[in-house]
Formats: C-alpha cells, structure tokens, sequence
C-alpha cells in the first residue's frame, strides 16, 4: 500500500517553504524551486490545494501566498 502522491507531493512543498526559509511565494517560484519533482507549474496545483494555499488558476502572474509561520 502506498501512500496517497499529493500527500507526498505536499510534504515536499512544506519541506521546501520550511527549509528555504520563503516568506512568500508563487506557483511559479515554488515549481521552479522543486522541478525536479513538478515539471510543470500546473502540476503543484494538487499539492498547493491539499496545503489549503492559495494558488493562481493558470492566470498571468499568478497569485502570491504567504508563509505563515508555525
């Protein structure tokens, strides 16, 4: 049994928000950052979601989220 991918996919997202130390980010910023992971920006939509962080929806410039600290 493995475990659910978009759990996996967000815990790689957190790790990368936890240990770059980023105050805010985009879509974009955060593919680009793990790429080796994502190939393409829509493909973090899943994890940004199960995170409950705001996301752009494929517009120009996207949208900014904010890290809050924990």
């Amino acid at each position: 049994m493995g475990a659910d991918p978009v759990v996996e996919q967000a815990r790689r997202v957190l790790r990368w928000i936890k240990t770059s130390g980023v105050t805010d980010f985009t879509t974009r910023s955060t593919q680009q950052a793990r790429k080796a992971h994502f190939k393409h920006a829509g493909a973090i939509d899943p994890a940004l979601r199960r995170l409950r962080v705001p996301h752009d929806d494929g517009a120009a410039g996207g949208a900014r989220a904010a890290a809050q600290p924990s």
